[in-house]
């Protein structure tokens, strides 16, 4: 088929011939052009539709334009279905067989010609374009199977249809053409070859290969069918399952549809998914056709229909376009032109082209962007582009502007003010397109057709390969390229974050004498920057290089043609002058189609969020018959008036009142109550969810939005100005004031002579939000401004709660004056500033429970009174505070010296011995209230030593005064008497030897007792086990339930807070969750924290090289959350005492009251996060703490006797069935959900904030940091990527290899267990999904069933922890082991130190604590051999392997380290038998 084609035969092969000859030269364009026909008509009716309104008057964009409703939600968009990986591939492969084959006809054609040059035989030039081109035609086919999704389609399916059906016919007529008679061609005489009367061998080889060719197609197309019709039957058998039996697979909604918006009106709280014009995260999947249905909604704002003169300049700016293409074409021409006059070759007399040259000259003056044409283009469309910016823009402004309250206080306005911004985008994009992209590509076509009519169609075929390679692999290159540039962009930054940041602590620098950090920071930041530099110039030279090389090769190639073709006399010197000057003139558009493509891809994503933008509709709106309120008297009443923001929780329950005209109604209650939202009502920032609000008997919805708020003035309690003047701020409110109406307004408002005390007076700028001027002037402000106003009805949101009592008098004065005659409605939280109002409601839980007057509700005796004695004891006790420092002061001076200087010297020795007797005789009450009723640090323990045991403990006596002395003092003694425990049961003789106290002093301890009591008691033991005293698990959540009602009631300030501590990940936290779901629902920022106490690693004997994976850990969890735009604060807090008060701190710069946190199970974590709950509360802060380390948390599993578990296997049966029951327990929870744009700048000090170096009691060597970095590689990421690694490796096998320390399985998981970067919900949950053949977690694979069961073990001692907290306070699970005496000093210090250093003889016991030491960690079944191998092989005291394993491991923790070694020495939960030796020789065989 590739042979003998250009030549001519009999009659009766003349058919042949003219088939081969024509479809030879066409089928590859025939082919292109129908697979793009396919493939746009696929992506025009596969594009997801815009859904159907009921109603087209509500999808009326800005200026009364159409438009479509908001986007559906993406995870509501219909999966696109595709063809599994090993199909695809299938596909794949077959595709590259059918291009192997047009390889394996240019291989037969050139050899060929080759082996038969003596006869000068060649193919021809239509069999050399059609085997070049169909190679490069079915390339374009496979790589759109690689790079579409979903692929193949319908598109590829008929294109190989088609391409079989050509096929077929080439090879017919070939067949037909060489079994008969024919010459084979010749190399410039296609007649002149020998005559063959049949099929010869080149012929037959190549017949074989085409035969081959048809085969791939057959099975690309029978493959296609297949495999279609196999997903068809699929989901039939799935429809037909689901079918009357909602599963998995019915509609939540349960295919009731709502229509798009209808649920906002009711439901402004509920959580929205992502708002479509929100900065995306990544790039948005739409097909071309969608985005081009998009754009075109942008036309009625683009099109200049309010000019006719704008309309004509478009017209004329498209003809200078097509003129450009013409001078385009010409130029080239001309210079051959000149070339041939030059050379003779016109056939004229030698001499200069004077006319000819000076014609070039013009064409060089109007060609390009410079050129004539060009700027007289770009100089017309410049109005052209501005009418469309500005239509645009403030169309969008306009909208957003008459957005509702909802949309407002959901936003994230640094994306709205981001999307409005993107007007100058459009513009971009389509001049880009428009007169960059698009000449470009009409140059490209005309070339081609340039180079096929006036040359042949060898240049053709060259001009079209080079521009699809050209474009192809700059496009690849360009997205290369874009993730090293956001590096680049992302260092830029830091480098300016550290130089300005340095340059605005200049002082602090001074300070510390820190120039040289700050130079080597400064130039640090600076190699960073030009490392990802010196990247993006080199991929910048690398994609430069690769495109001038393809363009290249196809000059090279069409010179090489050219020249060949000048040297035998076929062309004129002339036209290859030509082809040179077009050549290098298609290069110059497309060397910058890179950087094209990439700006094109910005704005279109831009664009989208523009448009998606305008497709926000308004919730409230006026009705289509509401009139406009033509004059106000003031009455208003609320009717039966039922609200809610979310319907899960109502605002407003049944609303009744009537305001009088020219009253005043106050409204009280707590917050929450609904008072803020009686007021938004009213002002028409929500509709009602039932009931009316009626304005003079007028129905608010049937009164027009604008003519209502004309009659209304609002002084709201946060005050926003502008930031403009004084005057233009007060005159904001009635534009036409006249300036002495202002004067007046302000000395009403008691802020007139303030103004004038300004250097600028009343044109002095008040700042960004008014922030120059205080509290009180900024309310102040407000008033006078709405004394301008000069409304029928006054709106008081708690108007004077900003001023000091003297101001708030005079304005007190104002309001009354202003009120006359006026409607009022007031907020009060204040109550002295209401008490002659004519009415007061007292709202409770969205219910008006109280009404009347001041006397009346007094009288009544209800919550309106309780709350008035409140207010009055609060007062009395603030003024009585003011005294309490002299107090204090002098009961200081009485303490420290009055008393010892009146006493003996025997006297005070006397009281000295009599202070540490009551020191003994209290010391369990003492020491559990330090330790177990209190966390560490609180200062109250700290009074109850003063008071009861002063001569013991003088160090905590000189700390109690960090309260008042008398208030401390009181207190202590208060709480002590309340919290003394009851004495115990009384016990047989048995029970009391059991429960002996424990030896008095301690040698080895797990415990470090700088921070803890004295040895927690057997006595206190017996206790915790007998339920009589509160395990500090039950604090917590006594303290948690008790202040619940409290807590709910605190309103969302600026931010919410989550405190990282063991739960280093942002997946599947669900403190974290919870957090990000309350501040997005807010509108609010989320912060995050982690604190860094040096002395909480030294109590928990936390290793250094723990800390060292947890910091590195902080760095990476720091870098994603800053891709959320959520900083992340790590402080060092140096007295672990003060965490709670720092962490209070922190949240009140940041304007927080809420504060999330995940529970862990050590006695002191449980106590500090109980008195944060309580002492939270007090300073306004919700302090939320929820299980989250364990599936199940502690004390859900109850044994048969209703008590706790203390033996494994029955819990673990009981857990799995429980999780059974409650699947809920291995949902997954999201992470974070991005914050405000805005937040970089509002926290940007907190986003710059380092992570801080290690403590120096837990701080590595350089070698020690590089071994531990490669050996454990932190964050969530690694955990996932080997947890994935194991499930697909080793988990199957788990079961027989668990037990091999050098199996290393689990041994990659166990660090980010304990540090909390994956959580054992997720490994179980994912456990689970890997046993494909149930879903049951004690069946299936053995391996992953086995596996699970020990994830369970990590749970167990969690509640065992929890259930008998005294295991980690130096006890045995029993606690009568704790006195057993083991192998005695100095013996024992011997043993204990070779033990350490591996250096005991036995081959197993030593490599096991050789790699402890070089890796941080031993493998689970090494760690029980060992610690057998120390307490029963060497008698040497358990606790002192505990305690050094906690100083060592990577991944120690209280729980699993005293549960592991409790059971390995049997004096554990669940122990190993006494007499079960793990014998070392065989376990090390």
């Amino acid at each position: 088929m590739v042979s003998s084609l250009d030549w001519t035969t009999s009659t009766s092969n003349g058919t042949a011939h003219a088939i081969l000859l024509y479809l030879h030269s066409s089928s590859p364009i025939i082919l292109v052009v129908f697979f793009l026909a396919a493939f746009t008509a696929h992506s025009i009716s596969t594009a997801s539709l815009e859904p159907k309104v009921g109603n087209a008057k509500d999808q009326i964009g800005p200026g009364g334009k159409q438009l479509p409703p908001p986007s559906p939600k993406k995870s509501s968009e219909k999966p696109t279905l595709d063809f599994s990986p090993a199909r695809k591939l299938l596909f794949i492969w077959l595709s590259v067989g059918a291009i192997a084959t047009f390889v394996a006809n240019a291989v037969v054609v050139i050899l060929h010609a080759l082996i038969n040059r003596k006869d000068n035989w060649w193919c021809g030039q239509s069999v050399a374009i059609y085997v070049v081109a169909s190679f490069f035609v079915y390339t374009l086919f496979l790589i759109s199977l690689i790079d579409t999704k979903p692929s193949p389609t319908v598109a590829h399916f008929s294109t190989w249809v088609l391409a079989l059906v050509i096929e077929f016919i080439l090879l017919g007529a070939s067949f037909s053409l060489y079994t008969a008679e024919h010459r084979e061609p010749k190399a410039g005489n296609p007649e002149g070859g020998h005559l063959e009367k049949g099929i010869t061998n080149w012929e037959a080889i190549e017949t074989i290969i085409d035969v081959f060719r048809v085969f791939f197609l057959l099975g690309l197309i029978f493959s296609y069918c297949l495999f279609i019709t196999l997903r068809a039957l699929k989901q039939w058998r799935v429809s037909q399952k689901s079918t009357g039996t909602p599963g998995e697979a019915t509609s939540l909604l349960n295919g009731h549809a709502v229509e798009n918006g209808a649920a906002r009106r009711s439901d402004y709280g509920a959580q929205e998914t992502e708002a479509g014009w929100v900065r995306p995260t990544k790039l948005p999947s739409k097909s071309w056709w969608e985005y081009l249905r998009g754009y075109s909604l942008f036309f009625p704002y683009l099109w200049p229909t309010k000019s006719r003169r704008l309309q004509v300049v478009v017209v004329i700016c498209f003809v200078l376009l097509m003129l450009a293409r013409v001078v385009n074409l010409l130029v080239p021409i001309q210079v051959g032109h000149i070339t041939d006059i030059l050379a003779g070759e016109e056939g004229q007399n030698l001499g200069i082209p004077w006319g000819q040259i000076c014609l070039y000259m013009l064409y060089r003056l109007l060609q390009g962007g410079n050129g004539a044409l060009g700027a007289l283009r770009s100089t017309l469309w410049v109005p052209v582009s501005q009418y469309s910016y500005q239509e645009l823009s403030t169309a969008s402004f306009e909208h957003v502007h008459g957005l509702s309250l909802d949309f407002h206080l959901g936003k994230k306005t640094g994306e709205v003010l981001s999307a409005l911004s993107k007007g100058s985008s459009i513009n971009t994009f389509l001049e880009q397109v428009t007169f960059q992209v698009l000449p470009m590509l009409i140059d490209l076509g005309v070339a081609i057709g340039y180079f096929l009519v006036q040359f042949d169609g060898y240049y053709a075929l060259v001009v079209a390969i080079v521009t699809f390679a050209y474009l192809y692999l700059t496009i690849r290159l360009a997205q290369w390229r874009a993730e090293i540039r956001r590096d680049m962009v992302n260092s830029s930054r830091q480098e300016d974050a550290v130089k300005n940041d340095s340059m605005m602590s200049y002082e602090t620098v001074k300070y510390f004498n820190a120039e040289d950090y700050e130079f080597n920071r400064y130039r640090n930041a600076v190699k960073t920057y030009q490392k990802a530099e010196y990247k993006v110039l080199i991929s910048l030279n690398i994609m430069n290089v690769s495109q001038n090389l393809v363009f290249m090769l196809g000059l090279m190639v069409t010179c090489f043609i050219a020249a060949y073709q000048v040297t035998t006399g076929q062309r004129k010197v002339g036209k290859f002058v030509t082809l040179l000057t077009y050549m290098v003139q298609l290069q110059g558009p497309l060397n910058f189609f890179g950087t094209f493509y990439r700006s094109i891809q910005s704005a279109m994503i831009n664009a989208e969020r523009l448009l998606e933008l305008f497709k926000e509709k308004s919730t409230v709106v006026d009705e289509p018959n509401a009139q406009a309120l033509a004059s106000c008297q003031g009455e208003i009443r609320y009717n039966d008036v039922q609200f809610a923001y979310d319907v899960r929780k109502p605002a407003l329950n049944g609303i009744n009142f009537r305001c009088a005209p020219g009253t005043t109604t106050a409204l009280v209650g707590e917050s929450g109550g609904g008072k803020s939202t009686v007021f938004r009502l009213l002002f028409r920032f929500y509709n009602l969810s039932g009931g009316t609000i009626q304005v003079d008997g007028h129905d608010v919805k049937d009164i027009t939005i604008d003519s209502l708020r004309r009659h209304i003035g609002v002084v709201p309690q946060d005050t926003v100005l502008f930031n403009e003047s004084l005057m233009y701020n007060l005159k904001y409110a009635n534009p036409s004031a006249t300036d002495e109406e202002v004067f007046a307004a302000c000395r009403a408002a008691s802020i007139h002579e303030k103004i004038l005390g300004f250097p600028d007076g009343y044109n002095a700028r008040v700042g960004e939000r008014g922030l120059k001027l205080s509290g009180g002037e900024k309310q102040r402000v407000a008033i006078a401004r709405t004394i301008i106003k000069d409304p029928r009805v006054i709106l008081l949101d708690e108007a004077t709660a900003a001023l000091d009592s003297e101001t708030e008098q005079h304005i007190q004065t104002a309001l009354e004056k202003l009120s006359q005659g006026r409607t009022t409605l007031v907020i009060a939280h204040r109550l002295s500033t209401i008490t002659t109002a004519d009415q007061i409601l007292v709202l409770h839980a969205g219910r008006v429970v109280e009404s009347g007057n001041h006397e009346e509700l007094l009288s009544q005796k209800g919550r309106y009174a309780s709350m008035w004695r409140k207010q009055i004891r609060a007062q009395k006790a603030a003024e009585e505070a003011k005294l309490l420092p002299d107090r204090a002061e002098q009961l200081r001076k009485e303490i420290r010296g009055d008393e010892s200087t009146s006493q003996s010297e025997d006297e005070r020795n006397d009281k000295s011995h009599t202070g540490h007797r009551a020191a003994a005789s209290s010391s369990s009450v003492a020491q559990d209230h330090h330790h177990h009723d209190m966390p560490h640090g609180h200062p109250l323990p700290l009074i109850v030593y003063t008071s009861f045991a002063f001569g013991r403990h003088s160090t905590f006596a000189s700390s109690a005064f960090e309260m008042p002395l008398k208030q401390a003092t009181l207190n202590g003694v208060k709480r002590m008497a309340s919290s003394i425990p009851e004495p115990p049961r009384k016990r047989r003789k048995s029970e009391e030897a059991a429960v002996k106290d424990s030896i008095p002093e301690e040698e080895y301890s797990i415990v470090d007792r700088q921070f803890y009591p004295p040895e927690m008691s057997n006595e206190r033991c017996a206790q915790y086990n007998a339920n009589q005293i509160e395990r500090p698990i039950e604090t917590l959540e006594k303290a948690q339930k008790e202040t619940e009602t409290g807590r709910d009631s605190i309103d969302v300030h600026h931010a919410v807070v989550h405190w990282f501590k063991c739960d280093l990940r942002t997946y599947d936290n669900k403190a974290l969750h919870m957090a990000s779901k309350l501040a997005k629902s807010h509108g609010v920022p989320l912060i995050c924290l982690h604190i860094i106490s040096p002395q909480d690693y030294k109590a928990h004997l936390t290793s250094p090289v723990r800390v060292d994976f947890v910091l590195r850990t902080l760095q990476v969890l720091k870098e994603d959350l800053a891709n959320l735009d959520i900083p992340l604060y790590v402080e060092t807090v140096n007295v672990r005492k003060t965490i709670p008060d720092r962490i209070f701190e922190l949240c009140e710069t940041w304007g927080a009251s809420y504060l999330f946190c995940n529970i862990e199970y050590e006695v002191d974590e449980l106590r500090r996060e109980a008195l944060m709950t309580r002492k939270g509360l007090e300073r306004g802060i919700a302090v939320t703490a929820v299980h989250d380390t364990c599936v199940v948390a502690p004390g859900a599993l109850k044994s048969g006797s209703s008590g706790q578990y203390s033996v494994y296997s029955p819990w673990c049966r009981a857990w799995i069935a429980y999780i059974h029951q409650h699947p809920k327990h291995l949902d997954l929870f999201d992470p974070p959900s991005p914050n405000p744009q805005s937040s970089r700048q509002e926290f940007k000090s907190v986003f710059e904030t380092p992570i801080p170096e290690a403590p120096a009691n837990s701080s590595l060597t350089q070698e020690e940091k590089q071994r531990y970095k490669s050996l454990w590689p932190p964050g969530e990421h690694e955990a996932h990527s080997r947890l994935d690694r194991f499930l697909a490796e080793k988990a199957s096998k788990y079961k027989e290899t668990r037990n091999f320390p050098g199996a290393n399985s689990t041994a990659m998981l166990s660090v980010h267990f304990s540090a909390g970067t994956l959580s054992a919900r997720t490994a179980v949950s994912r456990a689970r999904a890997a046993n494909t053949t149930t879903r049951s977690l004690d069946a299936g694979d053995e391996g992953i069933k086995t596996w699970i069961a020990e994830l369970a073990w990590r749970d167990f001692y969690k509640h065992v922890l929890a259930h008998w907290p005294y295991v980690c306070m130096n006890k045995s699970f029993k606690p009568e082991y704790t006195n057993i005496p083991w192998t005695p000093a100095p013996h024992s210090n011997t043993l204990f130190h070779k033990w350490c250093q591996g250096q005991t003889g036995y081959p197993f016991i030593d490599a096991s604590m050789r790699q402890l030491a070089h890796t941080g960690y031993m493998h689970n079944r090494a760690r029980m051999c060992v610690a057998s191998f120390l307490a029963k092989d060497l008698l040497i005291d358990w606790r002192r392997g505990e305690q050094y394993f906690m100083r060592h491991l990577i991944d120690g923790d209280f729980a699993s380290n005293s549960g592991g070694w409790g059971f390995s020495s049997s004096a554990g939960v669940d122990p190993q038998p006494y007499f079960r030796v793990f014998n070392p020789t065989l376990q090390g065989e």
